[in-house]
């Protein structure tokens, strides 16, 4: 039986789905198509005697291509900026569109010279036997872009909105070496999904005032919000049947909407179910021995890490006063401190994300949630994490949520053929890399999931794909 409150809102949906699809359709022929960056298809290493990029990779199909760069070439400049690593040419990129005309200056056998070209555009994702649609979503201070996964026909049909995890690493694989996340996706929508994934705010092609690494988790939260609203107004979308998909962080960023949308049914995978900051605790306390750390080494580091990232998280101490008290804690970099950035995102962002109460919200959630738990996800540290959210949802009795426990699953979705102990080995050592994780990419997640949200929705998984 549907919940009073889902009952509503699936109701509303009914009544108002048409108006919504036609007016989202007429707002997406009037918007102008978000451009895509610009890729330059080259990789390099610094040059000391020049103080500049000697080239080592050169794309023929990309723009590096197109300007006529050999190997062995000295990148000195682009558009007039000086280049002397590869962070430089990244951050520079960043602001090139496709199409842009850009500008080299080049040392080639001992010469100065200047190579140009119009650039050419980052690869789009492809999958066979389905639709891979490139588009945008307004956002408060600016546009994000979106990548759709879809069946071919008009549908309407039901959707899985994807939300990533804590970086702001892009969602956006085309070009790059394989995902599970982006596989995920491929299996999702060939089971007859609609599969919505979003960039964060500047990330990608997006544009935004403000980047993603300086933003707050609210900001983050009221932008996938509008995904969310995009995706339930498309006209190919059911409405009634529009699930969400929480990775990692994504499982918190989800409850967070609730107040304004209500999904038909949350999938949660290696998600916290506490507040942040009691999660960070365990995660100095206990995940160490989880990856076989030396614990005495631990046990300094969690001392001097906790009270830094207490009067981060649980105070409203501004910056310079916290950097004053945590002197020890930042010089040792715990937590990747720079400035006053950490793990590579504002600390007002790990304030603001511990303020929001996620077991209050879970608490209040009236539909269905399947929390998964992988039986190596280093990350969310144990089971009990994944089974609190059994007792959370449904504590009005309105309600209703199970586990799935997956054996050898991680955290990243992938299932591990090694030991426990030689697989966080690995991980320890900085030697576990995308590629073996796409390798051993988890079908079962996908399949899981497919599985649970036909059931939802009351129809036969294999009759409604015939």
């Amino acid at each position: 039986m549907i919940p009073a409150k889902q009952m509503a809102m699936h109701l509303r949906s009914w009544i108002f789905g048409p108006i919504l699809a036609i007016l989202a359709a007429s707002a997406v022929a009037a918007a102008e198509p978000l451009p895509r960056r610009a890729y330059f298809g080259l990789s390099g290493e610094p040059d000391a005697a020049s103080d500049g990029l000697r080239i080592i990779f050169v794309d023929p199909n990309a723009t590096a291509g197109a300007a006529g760069f050999r190997e062995d070439d000295i990148l000195l400049s682009l558009n007039g900026d000086r280049v002397a690593s590869m962070q430089d040419l990244i951050v520079l990129a960043r602001m090139v569109r496709a199409g842009d005309d850009v500008q080299f200056t080049i040392k080639r056998e001992g010469v100065e010279t200047t190579l140009s070209a119009p650039t050419v555009e980052r690869p789009r994702e492809e999958a066979d036997g389905v639709i891979v649609e490139y588009g945008a979503v307004d956002i408060a201070n600016g546009r994000s872009r979106t990548v759709i996964y879809r069946p071919p026909g008009d549908g309407p049909f039901p959707a899985l909105f994807y939300i990533q995890g804590f970086s702001c690493g892009s969602i956006d694989f085309g070009g790059a070496s394989e995902s599970t996340i982006r596989l995920f996706a491929e299996d999702v929508a060939r089971a007859g999904f609609v599969v919505f994934r979003q960039e964060k705010h500047g990330v990608g092609d997006s544009v935004s005032e403000t980047p993603c690494v300086d933003v707050d988790f609210k900001t983050e939260v009221d932008a996938f919000a509008s995904g969310y609203a995009a995706l339930q107004s498309n006209p190919y979308v059911d409405a009634s049947n529009v699930f969400v998909f929480g990775h990692s962080l994504g499982g918190m960023i989800a409850p967070a909407f609730f107040d304004r949308h209500a999904p038909r049914g949350v999938i949660v995978y290696g998600s916290p179910t506490r507040r942040w900051f009691e999660y960070t605790i365990d995660v100095y306390e206990k995940q160490p021995a989880l990856i076989g750390r030396n614990e005495r080494s631990a046990k300094e580091k969690a001392k001097i890490a906790i009270p830094f990232l207490k009067d981060v998280m649980t105070t409203d101490l501004g910056w310079p006063e916290i950097e004053a008290r945590h002197k020890e804690a930042i010089k040792r970099g715990v937590s990747a401190v720079e400035g006053r950035r950490i793990l590579y995102r504002d600390f007002t962002f790990l304030r603001t994300l511990n303020q929001f109460d996620v077991a209050a919200a879970w608490r209040g959630f009236s539909g269905d949630a399947l929390s998964v738990y992988g039986t190596y996800d280093i990350q969310v540290i144990s089971e009990e994490e994944a089974r609190r959210l059994l007792d959370l949802v449904g504590a009005d009795g309105q309600g209703s949520a199970e586990l799935l426990v997956l054996e050898k699953a991680d955290h990243g979705l992938s299932r591990i053929e090694l030991s426990f102990r030689d697989y966080a080995l690995k991980v320890r050592k900085g030697e576990w890399t995308g590629a073996d994780a796409a390798a051993r990419y988890d079908g079962r997640i996908a399949a899981k999931t497919v599985e649970w949200m036909d059931a939802i929705r009351g129809t036969d998984s294999q009759s409604s794909r015939d």
